[in-house]
């Protein structure tokens, strides 16, 4: 899962939140504060994540609506208030980001 090595990165920083936008490092809350992590994001590896966080019954409504409000737990961290959002109504699935994740261990 793609998802695990980033939230691996957020949970090792003691992060609270990660922010994931295309083409930008990863953002991670440390103690109230954001800071970037590591080489920009691929617009590929959100739409790839986004894909297994989102059943695949349910793509269809995320394409449609542009969004997807979810939690799951991902090694051990519960991720809640997860969102995939895309940025226009004319951006293509492929401009998803997930843009806020809530981090703690279950």
């Amino acid at each position: 899962m793609i998802l695990q090595a980033l939230i691996a990165v957020a949970r090792d920083n003691s992060a609270s939140d990660l922010h994931l936008e295309p083409g930008l490092p990863m953002a991670l809350r440390v103690r109230g504060a954001l800071r970037t992590v590591g080489e920009p994001v691929p617009a590929k590896l959100l739409l790839e994540a986004a894909q297994e966080l989102i059943d695949p019954e349910q793509w269809p409504l995320f394409v449609e609506r542009r969004s997807f409000d979810l939690s799951k737990t991902i090694l051990g961290v519960r991720a809640g208030s997860m969102s995939c959002t895309r940025r226009a109504a004319s951006a293509s699935p492929s401009d998803c980001s997930l843009p806020s994740r809530r981090l703690w261990k279950t």
